[in-house]
């Protein structure tokens, strides 16, 4: 549960705090499983920062997530699931009882020694492109049948390149930017056409929401 949840290498210390409420809710009952979410989610360790930690979104978290924090609007006939079959994950079809990847897969080097990264398992050279397109049809409203995203709140925002960056760095981050990171974005936007409204918002969302610092959830 911590991994699907919160971290794809969680410690043995916080493994075993969310196993001692398992095993006691604090009211003497065991497999309290909404105690345990409660604890793998409060955890002192579940928004830790670090390159180690958190987990890669898979495709379905993925696109969802940005939607939602979009205020995408949609309907039940629409075509989500072409798009995240495409990224790697196929709806309901998982090819094993275990989901579409591992939850061991990995052997990663990281700053600690090796890392799992179980979602990495579906994240292909194609399918990290396929995100990419997904981000930049969201960006531009463009996603086809059954879903429609409201942009207005951006585009009010259009004259306004470092006010803009913020509303997209609040609507799609945790974690704020870095100095380097938004200087960098923020020439991207400002090299756009003084004139071109459209493509200012389409910069500052897709520069956002294609990061590591958005994709890696933490």
């Amino acid at each position: 549960m911590i991994r699907y949840f919160v971290d794809s290498n969680p410690s043995s210390q916080y493994v075993r705090r969310v196993a001692k409420v398992f095993d006691n809710n604090g009211s003497g009952v065991r497999g309290d499983l909404k105690a345990v979410i409660e604890a793998v989610l409060r955890d002192r360790e579940a928004d830790k920062p670090g390159g180690d930690h958190g987990h890669l979104r898979e495709p379905v978290l993925f696109s969802l997530a940005l939607l939602r924090s979009l205020d995408g609007q949609v309907l039940e006939a629409n075509i989500l699931q072409w798009w995240t079959y495409k990224m790697g994950q196929w709806v309901f079809r998982p090819p094993t009882v275990c989901n579409d990847f591992h939850l061991l897969h990995g052997g990663f080097h990281g700053a600690h020694g090796s890392v799992e990264g179980p979602e990495f398992q579906i994240h292909t050279y194609t399918n990290a492109m396929e995100r990419v397109d997904f981000v930049y049809r969201v960006a531009r409203n463009q996603m086809g049948t059954g879903v429609s995203i409201d942009l207005s709140t951006f585009y009010a925002l259009t004259d306004d390149p470092a006010a803009l960056l913020a509303l997209a760095e609040d609507t799609l981050l945790q974690a704020l930017l870095t100095d380097t990171e938004r200087t960098s974005i923020l020439t991207a936007i400002n090299d756009v056409s003084p004139g071109n409204q459209q493509r200012g918002v389409e910069y500052a969302i897709y520069l956002v929401a294609t990061s590591s610092r958005y994709q890696v959830q933490h």
